[in-house]
């Protein structure tokens, strides 16, 4: 979990000292390094003050700050010879692939956004940046929001999916961009709009641009004729594998359920310290069950059991870092926050979550509703309409609550190759009928392949704020 900021002056005023104000605004989303490229001069340092000592002179510019998982270097990066400056938030997953065709790169690193940053580079010599870009998407697996400035103009883009977040906004003074709206508030910019995911934003001092690149509705084009069990589990296993490479501790949000079970097992058996963390009420459904499972299974389980005198702080905690919310977004948002705390306590950097799982596999109860109404075609159709507008809402939410716990959230059940082979499979054989009390069938196929017990793939959903019995008195006190 980084962040990545932008800044383009419409007065000619040097951005240096807005960028670093904007970076003390964000830098909870990582406190591991901070950078800051002003017209092609780049300066970095492990504090921000130094930062705030120095004064580059510029209208053009790009801020960074990192929080270190694997890997090294400060970032914003600067390509070989072309000008082209990077700061780059997410995982670039296949990057040691992308990197066999850059050998006539200096790599100054082991980032993975170092190979972003030439791979970008490569492809500007021939392309314009949008043909850039779109280069870089169709190859690219990972969870990604990117700004580069190139020959005087500031670009930013983010996955098709949006699990990286992007925020971007214009006054008479500045056109601005921000992993965080908080950032964009720094410079009264007052209405943030969000990159929409498969875009790229671009700004120069005349105005500004936003054309689709690679979207969800190019990448329903790439889903396969044909599914298989062994399909999906080959692409689950690859994803876990991606995601865990390196790491030696990690933190899985676990309530016991069919999706973070399987991932709990399966990041367990990568990752030597794996901590499971289950938040409720007392006598919750989902402690009871995590209990259960971490006991049969030898999970490390910690559990954060809630008292209801905490809650009025907690929902006072989840609003402040929310800046968009409802009630339903706070009744899940406020478990989130807790576990997020438990597990920065535990000194996690990562956790990861079954986010996406429901969209993808016909979780929802509503999906009974629609397939009673209108048939499977239908349900096929809201499956992509959920999908894509998962950034809005989970992601979007997820995001602000873990990047205010300076925790990187990942999701496998969203890597692009594990979904080309979950969405193959028809609406029919992941939702039986109109009275199927249980659905998403092939993630459950997938749980009984791992060995986790029965009374694990056989469980109903049961929606976080209500699993963990949160919902109702989070309700009350967002009513009150």
């Amino acid at each position: 979990m980084c962040s990545v900021l932008g800044l383009c002056s419409r007065q000619g005023q040097d951005v240096h000292p807005f960028l670093v104000d904007m970076l003390y605004a964000t830098a909870h989303r990582g406190r591991d390094g901070f950078g800051v490229s002003v017209d092609g001069q780049t300066v970095s340092a492990s504090q921000l003050k130094p930062l705030q000592a120095r004064s580059l002179e510029g209208c053009l510019g790009l801020a960074h700050s990192r929080l270190g998982i694997t890997g090294h270097g400060f970032q914003p990066i600067k390509g070989c010879d072309s000008g082209l400056s990077v700061a780059h938030n997410g995982e670039l997953y296949n990057f040691e692939a992308l990197n066999q065709g850059l050998s006539r790169h200096q790599f100054l690193s082991t980032s993975d956004s170092e190979t972003l940053a030439h791979f970008l580079e490569e492809a500007l010599r021939t392309q314009s940046p949008l043909q850039a870009v779109r280069s870089f998407m169709q190859v690219a697996r990972g969870d990604y929001a990117v700004a580069f400035t190139y020959k005087g103009v500031l670009h930013a883009f983010r996955d098709c999916l949006g699990v990286k977040p992007l925020w971007f906004g214009s006054n008479a003074k500045f056109h601005a961009l921000a992993s965080e709206p908080i950032a964009l508030k720094r410079l009264d910019i007052t209405f943030p709009q969000p990159l929409l995911p498969g875009h790229l934003l671009s700004f120069s001092p005349d105005g500004f641009s936003s054309q689709p690149v690679f979207t969800l509705d190019d990448f329903r084009r790439l889903v396969p004729g044909t599914h298989s069990l062994a399909a999906l589990r080959a692409s689950f296993d690859d994803s876990i594998a991606l995601r865990t490479r390196a790491l030696k501790k990690a933190g899985v949000f676990f309530s016991g359920g069919v999706d973070s079970s399987l991932i709990a097992k399966a990041v367990n058996q990568h990752v030597n310290q794996t901590l499971l963390f289950t938040v409720g009420l007392k006598g919750a459904e989902d402690l009871g069950f995590a209990r259960r499972l971490a006991r049969d299974e030898g999970f490390d389980l910690v559990v954060r059991e809630v008292q209801p005198r905490e809650l009025n702080g907690y929902v006072l905690a989840t609003l402040k870092a929310l800046m968009f919310f409802d009630e339903l977004q706070l009744q899940i948002g406020v478990p989130t926050y807790l576990a997020a705390e438990a597990a920065r306590q535990a000194n996690c950097k990562v956790v990861f979550s079954g986010q996406g799982s429901d969209e993808v596999f016909a979780g929802y109860s509503a999906y009974k509703d629609i397939l009673a109404k209108s048939g499977f075609p239908a349900v096929e159709e809201e499956i992509w309409a959920t999908l894509s507008n998962l950034w809005n809402r989970n992601l979007y939410r997820d995001d602000a609550l873990t990047a205010r716990h300076s925790l990187e959230l990942r999701v496998p059940f969203l890597d692009t190759e594990f979904l080309r082979q979950a969405m193959a499979f028809p609406a029919s054989e992941k939702i039986a009928d109109s009275t199927d009390s249980i659905r998403k069938h092939p993630v459950r196929a997938l749980a009984r392949e791992f060995g986790l017990p029965e009374y694990v793939w056989k469980r109903p959903k049961k929606a976080l704020q209500y699993g963990s019995g949160l919902g109702k008195e989070v309700g009350r006190l967002y009513r009150a």
